[in-house]
């Protein structure tokens, strides 16, 4: 757990994104949760981190959560991103689209239940 590393490891992209592969699944993308703030404003450190899990999307600082670009390149590494990402990127076409090209399972069972009507759309949008 980074909670208890001394600064200068949570400020260590490799040391912290060794610890976030390590751990396991159901803690590892709290460990985001204590890396420095640098590395977390530092978009190439977080979508290294998303890559490794896709729940590190909720430990990126607002202004990544609100850059289009950013919230693409974290669904375009595993469409399991994009259960994590604001609620207002599942009504933009384009992110849906992209999370539904990487995995054709995009988004948990319960986010396509909720929003089903809408990933239809984008589906069908899709397939013209």
């Amino acid at each position: 757990n980074l909670q208890y590393a001394d600064m200068c490891l949570r400020a260590d992209e490799q040391f912290v994104l060794q610890v976030l592969s390590r751990t396991v699944w159901t803690q590892s993308a709290r460990a985001i949760e204590h890396a420095s703030q640098d590395l977390k404003d530092d978009t190439n450190f977080m979508i290294a981190a998303i890559r490794i899990d896709g729940r590190a999307v909720c430990y990126a600082p607002q202004a990544h959560k609100d850059d289009k670009k950013f919230i693409l390149a974290a669904v375009d590494t595993g469409g399991c991103a994009l259960d994590f990402v604001p609620e207002k990127w599942l009504y933009d076409q384009e992110v849906v689209f992209a999370a539904l090209g990487q995995d054709g399972q995009a988004g948990s069972r319960e986010l396509r239940l909720k929003h089903t009507d809408h990933v239809l759309t984008v589906i069908q949008t899709v397939r013209g």
